[in-house]
């Protein structure tokens, strides 16, 4: 990832428009008893944007959950090896999904897919499903960039 994370900077950004839309149709719901069509959809596209594309980030950060009960208990060189590990478990996973979900997203625009609520908001999709290769490449990008980094160590 770059050094500055301004784009990481604005991806966490999108936290408040999701406010603003979640928040909006919890308004207009409640008192109102009807909530407008696009706010369930922005709000998945929003909330979808915003964990797809920080996933590469976080990995970036070494801040993703793991479970590292055992490894203050092990050696150096058996972390290490751990951690080869599970970078290529990433890379491996990452290679199939790149595998399974380009065609599923170039399909998807050829198409130029619209939602499948089929309201009256309608809004087109397949930008949104190029987005899981895309952030599927990044986090792979990132996998290889850790497993050099830690072969310089």
């Amino acid at each position: 990832m770059h050094p500055d994370n301004s784009g990481n900077k604005a991806l966490a950004y999108l936290v408040f428009p999701l406010i603003i839309v979640v928040t909006f149709g919890a308004f207009m719901r409640y008192f109102f008893h009807s909530m407008p069509n696009w706010c369930f959809e922005i709000s998945i596209f929003l909330y979808g944007i915003m964990i797809m594309l920080g996933g590469a980030y976080v990995h970036s950060e070494q801040k993703h959950i793991r479970v590292d009960i055992l490894e203050k208990y092990l050696p150096t060189g058996v972390t290490k090896i751990l951690a080869f590990i599970s970078e290529m478990i990433v890379i491996f996973t990452c290679v199939i999904l790149i595998f399974v979900s380009s065609p599923w997203a170039w399909d998807s625009f050829l198409l130029r897919e619209k939602s499948v609520h089929l309201t009256s908001f309608n809004p087109p999709i397949w930008w949104f499903k190029a987005i899981v290769p895309l952030s599927t490449f990044l986090v792979l990008k990132q996998s290889i960039q850790n497993l050099l980094n830690s072969s310089k160590k």
